[in-house]
C-alpha cells in the first residue's frame, strides 16, 4: 500500500471529505509520518534482527578519534574496525559507558591502535586515538524516510554494476514537505535512495550521490555495494519513499494509528478508542512476529574467546 492509498483509508476512517480545509494530503502525510517514527521505530530496533540494518564505513586519520554518527541512524548496532587495506578483515569493538571512558582513555595526546569506542552526541570517540589511518564499520538502524505524495516514475529498468549506471524509467521528483516538487538536469548532481516497492520496502541504497548522466541514467559516484539492487526496485531522492519500511500486512495499522491522532484533534474520543483496540492488537503481533524472525533454525551460540571466533 503506498501513500495514495494510505491517505484515502485515513479520510475513510475519520469521514474528512477530500476538500477539507484542515486535513489536506500533506497534514494527513505528516501524521502518518508521526505515527511511523513514534509507534514503529521504538519495536523495530528494540527486535534488534536486522531490520533497517545499514553499514557506513568511515577511514580514520592519525590523531582524529571523532566520527559523526550517520545522520539518518535511529540507533546504533556495533562497530568494527579493521586495516585501511581494501578487503580489511574487521573485529568488533568494545562500547564504553561514559561513566567508565576516562579509565580507558590515556594521558593527552596519546595516541595508538582503539580498542573501545563511547558514544558522545551525535559522535563516536575511540579510544585510544588512532595513530594512523585505520577502517571503521558502523552498523545502525536506518530511521524512516518520509512519506511523499506516490509518483509513478523512477522504476529500475537496467543496473551495470561495473560502470555503476542505474537505467530507470523516467527521472522521479523531488516532493517537499510544502508539496511542492522539483527534478535534477542532465549533467547535474544529487543524493539518491533505492527502495524496494515490495517486501519491507527496505532502503537498498542510502543517500547515493548520483550523476544524471543522461536523460534517464544516473551514474553511482559512491562507493556503496550495489549487489542488493534489483530491476523493479525504485530510485527517489534521498529520504522519501511512498512505502513506509513495514510488510503491507501493518500499513493499516499506520493508518489506524494515524486515524486516532486525527480523531482526538476532532474530538471524537469515542471513535477514537474503537481504532485504538484494533491498533494495540496490531502492533503486539507486529512485535511478536519480528522477535523471532527465523522460526526453525536455532541461533549460533557465541564462542568464548574472540581469537577461536576469528580463527574459524
Amino acid at each position: 500500500m503506498h501513500t495514495t492509498d494510505m491517505i484515502s483509508l485515513v479520510r475513510l476512517n475519520t469521514l474528512l471529505p477530500d476538500g477539507a480545509v484542515d486535513y489536506t494530503d500533506s497534514v494527513i502525510l505528516r501524521e502518518l509520518n508521526d505515527a511511523l517514527t513514534a509507534k514503529f521505530e521504538r519495536a523495530v530496533t528494540d527486535a534488534r534482527c536486522g531490520y533497517w540494518l545499514q553499514r557506513k564505513v568511515y577511514t580514520t586519520t592519525a590523531g582524529n578519534a571523532i566520527l559523526r554518527m550517520p545522520p539518518r541512524a535511529c540507533g546504533l548496532s556495533k562497530v568494527e574496525i579493521g586495516d585501511a587495506s581494501s578487503t580489511p578483515s574487521y573485529k568488533r569493538l568494545p562500547l564504553l559507558r561514559e561513566g567508565h571512558a576516562d579509565l580507558y582513555t590515556g594521558p593527552d595526546g596519546s595516541i595508538g591502535s582503539p580498542k573501545h569506542w563511547v558514544m558522545r552526541g551525535d559522535r563516536i570517540h575511540l579510544t585510544p586515538t588512532p595513530d594512523t589511518a585505520y577502517s571503521v564499520r558502523v552498523s545502525y538502524y536506518l530511521r524512516p524516510s518520509r512519506l511523499t505524495p506516490y509518483q509513478s516514475g523512477g522504476y529500475i529498468t537496467a543496473i551495470n554494476t561495473t560502470t555503476r549506471v542505474i537505467t530507470i524509467d523516467a527521472m522521479p521528483s523531488s516532493i517537499a514537505v510544502d508539496g511542492t516538487t522539483s527534478t535534477i538536469a542532465v549533467s547535474a548532481f544529487s543524493e539518491f535512495d533505492v527502495v524496494s516497492p515490495t517486501g519491507w520496502h527496505e532502503v537498498q541504497l542510502v543517500n547515493e550521490y548520483c550523476q544524471r548522466s543522461a536523460t534517464l541514467q544516473l551514474t553511482c559516484l559512491g562507493t556503496a555495494d550495489l549487489s542488493s539492487v534489483r530491476t523493479g526496485d525504485v530510485v527517489r531522492f534521498a529520504e522519501q519513499a511512498e512505502w513506509p519500511p513495514i510488510p503491507d500486512d501493518f500499513h493499516r495499522a499506520l493508518v489506524d494509528i494515524a486515524t486516532i491522532k486525527i480523531l482526538i484533534q476532532l474530538d471524537f474520543q469515542s471513535k477514537a478508542g474503537g481504532f485504538a483496540q484494533d491498533a494495540n492488537a496490531d502492533m503486539q503481533r507486529f512485535t511478536a512476529l519480528i522477535a523471532d524472525r527465523v522460526q526453525e533454525e536455532p541461533q549460533v551460540p557465541r564462542a568464548d574467546l574472540p581469537s577461536l571466533r576469528r580463527r574459524w
